[in-house]
């Protein structure tokens, strides 16, 4: 007694196949396409000093001793009521954010203290020792959901022969809207207003 096993209506008809694999193969497409490319966002890049610095000047060195561990992540975080956190996932800083603040600080400074090299800690082996050391300790870098950016903190400046003193900063600015990119925006304004603060206690000390 011969048995007869039951053929695939795809093995009998091979154009059928063909049609569904290349079916399955667009809907496959269909859904990488669907799936969102996460938006990259910087905190400003600020145009290059317009005069030159001399070959020997000092060096101050901008280093972070610490950032939340809440912030420390590739994604934008807002806060919302009083104890909930909203992370962005298709919403990132092009670097992490310690390092993206260190530099961009580093670059708005060194353009606008001409009696200085300022410089991330990245940069530190490719120069002399520093003249001076800053260290930041963040406390908070984020909006709300009203659009208000709050970065606080404490920062200190480390010179040759004077006492270190830590100087607590609360920098506030309010965005025109609660969506990423402006919060961002927002976020780079803050940091113009925390580099103001530090150019003008390094002026203090001179």
């Amino acid at each position: 007694m011969h048995r007869h096993r039951a053929r695939s209506p795809l093995s009998s008809s091979p154009g059928l196949g063909h049609a569904v694999k290349a079916v399955l193969f667009l809907l496959l497409l269909a859904g990488c396409a669907a799936k969102p490319h996460p938006q990259l966002y910087h905190l400003g890049i600020p145009d290059p000093p317009l005069m030159q610095k001399k070959a020997g000047s000092p060096v101050l060195l901008l280093e972070t001793s610490a950032i939340p561990r809440h912030l420390d992540r590739p994604q934008m975080v807002t806060r919302q009521g009083g104890f909930q956190l909203v992370v962005h996932e298709h919403h990132r800083w092009s670097a992490p954010l310690d390092r993206l603040m260190r530099e961009s600080l580093a670059l708005r400074m060194d353009a606008r203290l001409p009696g200085f090299r300022v410089i991330p800690a990245e940069l530190g082996p490719a120069y002399p020792p520093p003249a001076l050391r800053l260290r930041l300790q963040i406390i908070d870098f984020s909006g709300d959901e009203k659009g208000e950016v709050r970065l606080s903190g404490m920062f200190s400046l480390e010179a040759p022969g004077k006492l270190p003193k830590e100087v607590p900063f609360d920098v506030r600015v309010f965005s025109t809207s609660i969506e990423p990119e402006a919060l961002a925006a927002s976020q780079s304004l803050a940091l113009d207003g925390l580099a103001e603060q530090l150019m003008a206690e390094v002026r203090n000390l001179f």
